[in-house]
């Protein structure tokens, strides 16, 4: 439904919408108004997040693929267009799409990083420490929906990436790994339908870096989360994702 809404019209629409607005009572409007014209991506790529989707998304739009990062798939659920963008992505990079897919008339293609990595950004940057909520709150209370978490930081990181990533590929058999991308390039051409292959583009991989607030090592890690009972099935699930631990 792609329409435009007058003035008027939009204020109608509102007296008459009790039920809508019930329904996105904790939206913000600016989100409400996104759901007007109902457009939805041709693809998303879907991960754990920290795991370069953000990089991802800038490479694809880079090389003239309009992708947005979280634009369509939000905290607050999907939305229908890109609002922070003057032309309409052709995708989404998101790990927030995961609990909406599969979705007819959308491709998902799977994007991983190394178990270790992943879990330590998670840690430094407090995700899963209650102390730290407010700084990640939306993002937060949108994983506490969708994720038990545990009472140790370190096994719910652990463990989000072991889980978060059973349900992509559980949406999904198209998968690459982040580590891979620049030699998978024709690969997520033909699964995303594009009409040539993606060039090869200099794309900074860092643009998505957050501030740590809690200090730990990849030692200390990796020695501590072989005491967990989800241990054997990380490594398992890490090893058919082509990582070794």
């Amino acid at each position: 439904m792609t329409e435009q809404v007058s003035k008027q019209g939009l204020q109608g629409r509102i007296a008459g919408m009790a039920p809508l607005r019930l329904r996105y009572a904790a939206q913000d409007l600016g989100d409400w108004l996104a759901r007007i014209g109902a457009k939805k991506p041709a693809f998303v790529i879907i991960g754990t997040g920290r795991c370069g989707t953000n990089f991802v998304a800038d490479y694809l739009t880079a090389a003239g693929h309009p992708c947005g990062h979280e634009r369509f798939y939000r905290p607050s659920g999907p939305l229908y267009r890109a609002t922070q963008t003057q032309v309409t992505p052709e995708g989404d990079s998101s790990w927030l799409a995961v609990p909406y897919l599969p979705e007819t008339g959308i491709t998902a293609v799977h994007q991983t990083r190394a178990p270790l990595p992943v879990i330590k950004s998670f840690l430094k940057l407090g995700f899963f420490h209650t102390e730290h909520y407010a700084r990640h709150k939306r993002f937060v209370d949108f994983a506490r929906a969708h994720f038990a978490f545990s009472d140790d930081p370190l096994r719910s990181s652990m463990r989000w990436w072991l889980e978060w990533n059973e349900k992509c590929t559980a949406i999904t058999g198209h998968h690459f790994r982040l580590e891979d991308f620049h030699d998978r390039t024709d690969q997520l051409s033909d699964w995303l339908g594009l009409d040539a292959p993606l060039p090869k583009l200099d794309v900074p991989a860092d643009t998505n870096t957050k501030r740590s607030v809690v200090a730990i090592s990849e030692d200390e890690i990796e020695s501590r989360i072989r005491s967990f009972p989800e241990y054997p099935r990380l490594v398992d699930l890490a090893a058919r994702l082509g990582y070794e631990l």
